[in-house]
Parts: C-alpha cells; sequence; structure tokens
C-alpha cells in the first residue's frame, strides 16, 4: 500500500510540475500562435534578434507553439516511470519514513 502511494504522488508531482510550467511558458509570451504582442518573451525576442536553432528561446518557442510544459511529450512517460521505480525502490527497500531518502 505505502509502495502504491509513493508511485502515485511521485507521477501526480511529475505532471504538476509540467503542467505549472506550461502555464509559466504561455504567461511569459510563448503561445500556440507564436509569441504574444507585448510579452516578456517579445521584449527578450527584440533584444537577442534572430532566435539562433537550437538555443533555450527556440525551445521555449517549440513548447510554447505546442502547448506543452518542460517535458514536453515525455512528461507521461517520466512521470509513470519514476512513479515505478519509487514505488519499487519503497516496496523492496521498507522505506518507513521520507526522511530516508
Amino acid at each position: 500500500m505505502e509502495a502504491t502511494i509513493v508511485s502515485a504522488t511521485t507521477a501526480g508531482a511529475i505532471i504538476g510540475v509540467n503542467t505549472v510550467s506550461t502555464a509559466i511558458i504561455s504567461a511569459v509570451g510563448f503561445s500556440q500562435a507564436g509569441i504574444a504582442a507585448g510579452s516578456i518573451a517579445a521584449g527578450v525576442q527584440s533584444g537577442i534578434g534572430i532566435v539562433a536553432a537550437g538555443s533555450t528561446f527556440a525551445g521555449l518557442q517549440s513548447l510554447g507553439a505546442l502547448g506543452l510544459g518542460v517535458l514536453g511529450t515525455a512528461a507521461f512517460p517520466v512521470a509513470i516511470g519514476a512513479g515505478l521505480i519509487f514505488g519499487g525502490i519503497k516496496l523492496f527497500m521498507g522505506w518507513n519514513e521520507i526522511n530516508d531518502f
């Protein structure tokens, strides 16, 4: 039972971080329609000029255009994998407290 709780909590935390990061990416101006006029992203882009392929700014543009968080399409597989790993460790190692990490 405790291993299930650890698994679910881990997966939920990862999905939560991804959801919050999606909102933050959108809030600073990286939207599905492109860079929002008057946004923080627009100000940064006007300062850097041409955006280099592979740059952090380009990556945020891609995530914003797709409406994804920092984990992109890997959010659910990462959450499930991490949940299984931590739940399995809890199950086999018998952690009794969170301080055992």
